[in-house]
């Protein structure tokens, strides 16, 4: 109902307008335009863009040659030029919009003018976009077309005023920017060129100084950097490097030497001698402005330090010139004594860490790593470059400066690793990786020392501890072998600890159970024969026995008889029998179980050779799977061992063995 009241009023003003076209019937022509812009508005409410587009270029038909003298008239017209934005009729709405600007500019109507002028740019810079998208995803080039047409006519319109205004900048941008977008770089050379010849001139004729123009100075300059860059796409070095050294000496001419402008040409002048791998004019250009940046600003300046890093890191990587004097000359303007070091040199401070480190230079590396190490113990706190790989890796050539050029003791090494963890913790954190590390390599080290031994343990279980208690994503910082590390050596510590007669009870229930961990992972991993299996089988024994408690008796024997058993029943090959053979022996024969020994031999000979046991047996042992006579290689060991009599040798032991065995 609503929609057929729109129509019939349009098109009853619509009648009444075709016989009204002086200046008396202007009323009915902007009650007509209210009416449209009403029904547009409805139409778009109900999501009927297509609808809403045809209507307003039927209004635009209708009014697009009248001529009025009615600003009102007009006003209505721009906002038909809106809408018509809006509903993405961007090249209709750029001819609405220039016919309302410039009415408005006939008419001394500025502010509605420059209001026009707006939003032509922002309409163009969608029509640029929009043929941009439409060229790269179809293969259609009538939207690409009419935008060209549009854009140029705009650019050609301004090119012909005698005075630059925003309104030519804008133009001249939006056209550059149109065939930037798609590429055409040829175009964009001529656009730019055109434009700067009104914008700058003296950027386009050769010849004498050059200064950047009094008016739209970035514009000029963003234009200019257009240009060169459209002779980098199409590959004419000496063209994009000619245009950009005009545009450095130009803000070198007009602007302070601390200018975002200059630096900006500079740096872009530069980034194309790097592009092309022209080292010296890029070390020239630097050491040009660096010259400049020293008597301008003074050898401390931000920008002074940063250009003499650039020149460092150049002439250390190409070979021009020598990278070490600009890294020294940071060092010298920014140091304030010689247990400190300023933020802005520590790149410095690390590039001659590692000089002195490859040149064997041990003295000065001295000095450089005592500066950054004491810089990062005490004023860590802000110090982003000294990450945990630097730290680790400062870590490790101060150790090794002292431990084998400067000939240290052992107290002032022990002192420099427990440093390096206390730092590690307060920065990096106790689960950092770093950190664990450090707390390991602390503990290897004080394992030299037989009054540190208690300490390594500690340290040691504080790592296990970690290990027990966290997740596997958290545990992940530790490789396995670290890991496997850890518990090898706080083994080894225990064992050195109890091997002292006067050990706490508490000392050896602790290192039971480490070694308990350890030989159940061994026995996993290697197997019950396996020598290390053994020798950690063996300390296991010694330290129940150090206990002196009928429990640890009854444990002692039970974990031999299960080595026995799982040995004979696991094991096929002979070598590893007989050593195996060898240390069970030994065990048996060192804790005093020789007669033990000796029952479970006769009971596992009986059942071997016989398949039955002895009668209510105490053992209770029952070979649960067929054993082979290999066996008898690891039983004649153990018995030979355990004997002790030399005058029965290892083969008239196995000739009973095999002998009883056939017999029977």
């Amino acid at each position: 109902m609503a929609e057929e009241l729109f129509v019939v009023l349009w098109r009853k003003l619509t009648d009444q307008c075709h016989h009204y076209h002086d200046h008396h019937g202007v009323d009915i022509h902007n009650r007509t335009i209210d009416v449209v812009i009403e029904y547009v508005h409805y139409l778009r409410r109900c999501h009927r863009h297509e609808e809403a587009a045809n209507v307003l270029i039927c209004i635009w038909s209708e009014y697009e040659e009248y001529e009025f003298e009615s600003e009102t008239l007009f006003l209505k017209l721009k906002l038909i030029g809106q809408l018509m934005r809006e509903v993405n009729l961007l090249t209709v709405a750029v001819s609405v919009l220039r016919k309302c600007s410039n009415w408005f500019k006939s008419h001394s109507k500025y502010e509605h003018a420059k209001s026009c002028e707006i939003i032509i740019s922002e309409t163009t810079a969608e029509m640029i976009e929009s043929a941009s998208v439409t060229t790269t995803t179809t293969t259609s080039t009538t939207t690409t077309t009419s935008t060209e047409v549009v854009v140029r006519e705009l650019f050609e319109s301004t090119l012909t005023r005698t005075t630059v205004t925003s309104e030519t900048v804008t133009n001249c941008k939006n056209l550059i920017s149109y065939y930037m977008t798609l590429q055409l770089w040829s175009k964009a050379i001529e656009a730019t060129k055109r434009s700067l010849t009104v914008i700058w001139r003296s950027i386009v004729t050769s010849g004498g100084t050059i200064a950047l123009p009094k008016d739209f100075g970035k514009d000029a300059i963003d234009i200019a950097m257009s240009w060169a860059t459209c002779h980098r796409r199409c590959h004419h070095f000496h063209e994009a490097e000619e245009i950009y050294v005009r545009i450095y000496h130009a803000c070198r001419n007009s602007c302070r030497i601390d200018n975002d402008r200059l630096i900006s040409a500079y740096t872009v002048l530069a980034e194309l001698y790097e592009e092309h791998h022209h080292w010296r004019k890029v070390i020239e250009l630097h050491q040009g402005m660096l010259a400049e940046y020293r008597t301008h600003l003074g050898n401390n300046h931000h920008l002074t330090i940063r250009t003499i890093y650039v020149l460092g890191s150049l002439c250390s990587e190409h070979g021009h010139g020598n990278g070490y004097d600009y890294y020294q000359e940071i060092i010298d303007v920014l140091g304030h004594g010689d247990h400190d070091c300023h933020p802005d040199a520590l790149g410095a401070m690390m590039w001659m860490c590692r000089w002195h480190y490859e040149t064997g230079q041990w003295h000065k590396l001295r000095n450089v790593c005592r500066i950054l190490w004491d810089t990062w113990r005490h004023q860590h706190a802000g110090y982003e470059k000294f990450t945990a790989d630097f730290v680790e890796v400062l870590y490790l050539r101060y150790r090794y400066l002292l431990e084998h050029h400067i000939h240290v003791e052992y107290s002032v090494l022990r002192e420099l690793i427990i440093e390096y963890r206390d730092a590690c913790v307060r920065t990096f954190g106790v689960s950092a990786a770093i950190t664990i590390k450090t707390t390991v390599e602390l503990a290897h080290y004080s394992m030299q020392m037989e009054k540190h031994v208690h300490e390594a343990i500690s340290l040691y279980e504080e790592v296990q501890t970690y290990i027990e208690t966290s997740s596997k994503t958290e545990t992940s910082v530790i490789s396995t072998t670290t890991i496997t590390q850890v518990r090898e050596c706080l083994t080894q510590a225990y064992v050195q600890v109890c091997s002292h007669d006067s050990v706490s009870t508490k000392i050896i229930e602790r290192a039971i159970k480490v070694m308990l961990y350890r030989y159940e992972s061994l026995r996993n991993t290697l197997g019950w024969a396996h020598t290390e299996t053994l020798t950690i089988l063996r300390e296991l024994v010694h330290l129940h026995m150090k206990l002196k408690k009928q429990e640890s008796v009854t444990t002692v024997q039970r974990m031999l008889l299960e080595a026995t058993l799982q040995i004979i029943m696991r094991e096929k090959h002979s070598r590893t029998l007989h050593e195996a053979g060898r240390l069970v022996g030994q065990i048996f024969s060192s804790c005093g179980f020789v007669s033990y020994g000796h029952e479970i031999l006769h009971e596992l000979r009986l059942q071997i050779i016989t398949g039955n046991g002895t009668p209510n047996s105490k053992l209770g042992i029952k070979l649960d799977i067929a054993v082979s006579r290999v066996s008898f290689v690891f039983l004649v060991t153990l018995e030979q061992v355990m004997r002790e009599n030399l005058s029965i040798n290892y083969a008239e032991v196995m000739a009973d063995y095999i002998t009883e065995s056939v017999l029977y």
